[in-house]
């Protein structure tokens, strides 16, 4: 077996114990949903993204992030849909590598729009109603870009992305517009936009969201890689996420001292069913504080590593010539954290 089907394997069955643990009881058309989408944007993120371990949380971003929880409480076709997006991102993709037809990418690029229309068109005739034509985004939503915990305590629509990957989303967003790649922008407007209009058709305007939710999870693997792979010249660029999950960690700790009277509750284990003890208003704050509390600490330091030039560890002595990075480990495992504890408590905001 090669090493791409190998990892393709890995991923795979990564996706589906995690489905299967976090869809309790377990629907098949939804945990299927879920795994398919994790793996839809693994794979086109490949295309990208370098390192196994980015790619990897590329697809578990979109495919257990906040939004895609939040669509899964509808109708599980809505969940099939989000599922396909990816895929149907794939021949726009790959079509640039075979040289001499690179200028089918941007007519490839409509097959998702077009397939999100003809899905909702094909639903309406059949009396099926998946998700709410009226459902659109408002200003006030975009709070649940920093605080989706928050927002599925309130049952109000919940989008964005967990805690420690907004760091990996900064950079990753820093390292396309250094590199000038505006076209991802251009796709992520097509896709914002038409979320905050009133309907087209028989189109909700919120599906629009699943594409910016795309292309997010795919910059949040790049800027994985990029926060592992930058160098002491690119310190400031570190500096600035690191300052950045500072704030936000100050701010939410700030709110959730007032809210419980003391900063006691902030330091129970990080896990969602503790984060509920006090009571449920002030369970999602605790939590949120504590994974930005962690954010803030990786980020720090990852930049810490690099101002002192530190890049690389053994595993063991002599063991062996390969090398892992020390910054891949602990930014990983911070990931991992946050979207196991998270994902829980957005599956228990949104029933």
């Amino acid at each position: 077996m090669s090493r791409q089907l190998t990892k393709l394997l890995i991923a795979s069955l990564l996706y589906a114990a995690f489905a299967v643990y976090l869809y309790q009881p377990p629907h098949a058309v939804i945990v299927a949903g879920a795994v398919f989408s994790a793996l839809g944007c693994f794979i086109l993120s490949r295309r990208w993204v370098g390192a196994f371990a980015a790619s990897l949380i590329a697809g578990a971003i979109y495919g257990f992030g906040p939004y895609s929880l939040w669509l899964a409480g509808y109708h599980c076709s809505v969940v099939a849909l989000a599922a396909a997006v990816p895929w149907l991102f794939l021949p726009a993709a790959r079509v640039p590598l075979l040289g001499k037809w690179r200028l089918l990418s941007w007519p490839l690029s409509v097959l998702p729009f077009a397939a999100i229309i003809l899905f909702f068109e094909i639903t309406t005739r059949c009396r099926l109603f998946a998700l709410p034509i009226q459902t659109r985004l408002n200003l006030s939503d975009l709070t649940s870009l920093f605080a989706p915990l928050i927002a599925a305590r309130q049952h109000s629509i919940v989008i964005g992305f967990y805690h420690v990957p907004l760091a990996c989303l900064l950079m990753g967003a820093m390292m396309l517009v250094a590199a000038r790649r505006f076209a991802v922008f251009l796709i992520f407007a097509i896709g914002t936009l038409p979320a905050f209009l009133p309907p087209v058709g028989n189109t909700s305007p919120i599906i629009w969201l699943t594409i910016p939710t795309l292309c997010c999870s795919i910059i949040i693997g790049a800027g994985f890689q990029g926060l592992v792979q930058a160098g002491y010249a690119d310190r400031k660029w570190l500096l600035a996420v690191s300052a950045v999950m500072a704030i936000l960690a100050t701010a939410t700790v700030f709110a959730a001292s007032r809210q419980l009277g003391n900063l006691a509750g902030l330091f129970a284990p990080p896990c969602y069913g503790g984060a509920l003890r006090s009571d449920e208003s002030s369970g999602p704050l605790i939590l949120t504080s504590q994974m930005y509390i962690l954010s803030a600490v990786v980020t720090s330091v990852i930049a810490f590593i690099a101002c002192l030039k530190l890049r690389l560890v053994r595993l063991r002595r002599g063991a062996s010539p390969r090398r892992v990075g020390l910054r891949i480990a602990v930014l990983f495992v911070a990931i991992v954290i946050d979207i196991f504890f998270s994902s829980a408590g957005v599956r228990l905001g949104n029933p």
